[in-house]
């Protein structure tokens, strides 16, 4: 693949690897916020919040008072679906224009595939404008907007997510990638079809893309520290480009454990990045790491 004009845009050379450390579910429960405020001194680059959850509050004053830190680079991870059984959430807007993204539980549908086959494009549009002015309106300032579970990379709905980016001049987390490689992912046709179409054209208008998406494994038995040797394999093999590594930190609480099985591997990115290892191999590996106000600039 031709090498990513990013690169050059942001400084580094064509041979650079450049990575975005990403923190997702930021605000989705008590243990989440709390590992993203000791997670701001660490290499971590970025992080999004969900917005319809029962702790973006917390979330959003926590970013309100860390507003002059260094490292803060938060946006929005617009969120469609509600996977738990034990915690639900549900759309901002009013929930009769909303009626084709709710579940029989009056919630957002668990899974992707349900809220991409009922949702309406014109719920789904009101929904992400909703959460992104949510998010704004409670102080934060987003550096880039992303997908929960990738529901929006989707023919009804990918039109939506690229318009609210360009609304708000905002990046967002889209990929280089030709029809072949969607269709090697699993994606149907028409949508291998739409996504690449779609990168080509945004990356000629200079839309900056990332050539990988990265993400820490979330099986319930990925514990610490096969988490470090896992992260370690990613980054050395990673090739020239632009690169954005997902990992879903939260500390050990009684919340988390009882909300998702996949606890472990959760605490597990936590301790990845309060480890002066993981630090060091960073160094080692080469990589250059920058947070998602470099693209939004």
């Amino acid at each position: 693949m031709v090498i990513n004009p990013v690169l050059k845009r942001l400084g580094f050379s064509d041979e650079a690897r450049v990575l975005v450390f990403h923190a997702d579910d930021i605000g989705m429960c008590q243990s989440s916020v709390a590992a993203y405020a000791e997670l701001l001194d660490t290499p971590l680059t970025s992080a999004a919040v969900m917005v319809p959850c029962a702790w973006f509050p917390a979330a959003a004053k926590l970013i309100r008072e860390q507003a002059d830190h260094p490292n803060l680079d938060v946006g929005v991870h617009l969120t469609l679906t509600s996977e738990w059984d034990l915690m639900r959430w549900g759309p901002l807007t009013d929930t009769a224009v909303s009626s084709s993204l709710l579940d029989d539980e009056g919630f957002f549908h668990r899974q992707t595939e349900p809220v991409q086959t009922n949702g309406d494009a014109t719920a789904v549009s009101n929904e992400l404008h909703a959460q992104i002015d949510a998010a704004i309106k409670a102080g934060i300032k987003p550096t880039h907007i992303d997908s929960h579970m990738g529901a929006l990379f989707h023919p009804k709905f990918l039109p939506s997510y690229i318009q609210a980016a360009g609304q708000y001049q905002l990046p967002f987390l889209a990929l280089r990638r030709s029809k072949e490689m969607y269709l090697e992912l699993g994606y149907k046709e028409e949508t291998a079809v739409l996504l690449s179409t779609a990168s080509q054209q945004l990356e000629q208008q200079g839309t900056p893309l990332f050539d990988s998406v990265q993400m820490m494994p979330l099986h319930e038995k990925h514990e610490y520290p096969e988490r470090f040797e896992h992260a370690v394999k990613i980054i050395n093999s990673l090739p020239a480009g632009l690169h954005y590594f997902i990992v879903h930190p939260s500390t050990d609480a009684p919340e988390i454990r009882a909300l998702t099985p996949n606890w472990p591997a959760r605490v597990g990115d936590y301790e990845l990045f309060l480890d002066e290892k993981w630090d060091n191999a960073i160094s080692a590996s080469g990589i250059q790491t920058i947070g998602m106000e470099a693209l939004k600039n």
